[in-house]
């Protein structure tokens, strides 16, 4: 059948006449709740020829990084309402977010049975495991999000849940926020305007909630509000850092897990450089936008870069205003800085990280015993790094 054959047929369907354009399949879907952010998604099994696809990906890391990111956006059936485009989902999903989805692809993909070599730590014997991913699968979620508040309510009220303070305290900062922004969509119908100002959420008592998320080794650093009328007071400085005692406004408000995770800052003094880091949850687009400028890199040279993902500046502080002289927020500059910190500021930053955002995620953990000593041992795996071993041998 030549084209002008094929243009004659009019309305007629491709498979009518004898053209096979695949099979008609309804393929398996999962429903992914992201951890950080709190927005479900539809995710469905990928295909012969996405797998393979991946398998013959290229051997840089932004290569590598982009065909992920944009497999995942082809497999995912039904987005999140706020999510419109690939670009949404760039700028909208976090980096633990994207465990999640990519856990949903997996499952769908390679099935929940899976067997793996496991060796005793304490006597070396090797046996293996039979395991369900579904059964080693756990989710600790950021309070701070609409889906965690919404469930969290409908238990309450369901009485399947105790009341927890800090859910409630989250719920109530939440629904306080949701009305002053009712409030000011009202006052703007009416052509009114707010006289009264408006002070930033910062720590009631900054050095201790400091020192209770591990910081605090460094000089407490003021933040200046700044009321101004007819809108909200802009800061100078991020709201989570620790500002003097004696300066401190009456009617400043406590920093929590409601806030939400995209808009988070963490402010860290490093104890040895006196330096302040400003750790934040990096998203897949600012995964990219750093990939990309090193995108001829070897993959060990990208490990440091990877690293300092979640620093989003550093500051140098005057000893004497406690206000920043330089602020450090070029990805090269921050490399350069990162790497020049003593060992000791390092983890510093690593263990804010750690507390701040990295346990809001998924895990895969399954416990075990050996058959020969009896000792109790535990597998945990790396649900990215188990994903592309799949691909390999698929």
């Amino acid at each position: 059948m030549n084209v002008r054959d094929m243009h004659s047929m009019g309305g007629m369907k491709p498979e009518d006449a004898g053209i096979f354009r695949g099979f008609n399949i309804e393929y398996p879907e999962y429903t992914v709740v992201t951890p950080q952010t709190g927005m479900t998604f539809q995710v469905r099994s990928l295909t012969v020829a996405e797998v393979n696809k991946l398998k013959a990906s290229g051997t840089t890391p932004s290569s590598s990084t982009e065909l992920i990111n944009k497999t995942l956006w082809g497999a995912i059936t039904s987005p999140p309402q706020e999510i419109k485009s690939y670009e949404d989902f760039l700028k909208l999903t976090t980096l633990k977010d994207r465990e999640a989805v990519i856990y949903g692809m997996y499952v769908m993909t390679f099935g929940d049975e899976r067997d793996f070599n496991v060796v005793c730590s304490e006597c070396g014997a090797d046996r293996q495991l039979k395991i369900h991913m579904s059964d080693m699968f756990s989710m600790t979620p950021y309070p701070g999000t609409d889906a965690m508040s919404s469930t969290y309510e409908v238990q309450k009220a369901s009485g399947s849940v105790v009341p927890d303070l800090e859910m409630e305290r989250i719920v109530a900062e939440k629904q306080m926020a949701a009305y002053k922004k009712q409030q000011e969509m009202a006052m703007a119908a009416a052509g009114m305007q707010s006289t009264a100002p408006i002070t930033a959420h910062v720590d009631l008592d900054p050095i201790q909630a400091a020192a209770n998320d591990g910081i605090g080794l460094g000089t407490a650093t003021p933040a200046t509000i700044m009321p101004v009328k007819n809108e909200y007071a802009p800061v100078q400085r991020p709201a989570d850092i620790p500002i003097d005692q004696e300066s401190k406004p009456e009617a400043v408000q406590k920093v929590s897990n409601a806030v939400p995770i995209l808009e988070k800052e963490i402010s860290v003094p490093l104890p040895i450089s006196k330096v302040v880091a400003i750790v934040y949850q990096p998203t897949l687009n600012d995964e990219w936008d750093i990939l990309k400028s090193v995108s001829l890199a070897r993959r060990e040279d990208t490990e440091v870069v990877n690293e300092t993902l979640i620093v989003k500046r550093f500051e140098v502080m005057d000893p004497r205003s406690k206000q920043p002289v330089q602020v450090i927020e070029r990805r090269e500059d921050i490399l350069k800085g990162y790497q020049s910190l003593p060992h000791r500021d390092r983890m510093e930053i690593s263990k804010a990280y750690r507390e701040n955002f990295a346990d809001y995620g998924v895990k895969l953990q399954q416990e075990w015993e050996c058959f020969k000593c009896g000792a109790g041992n535990e597998l945990n795996l790396d649900i990215v790094v188990q994903f592309f071993r799949m691909v390999t041998v698929a």
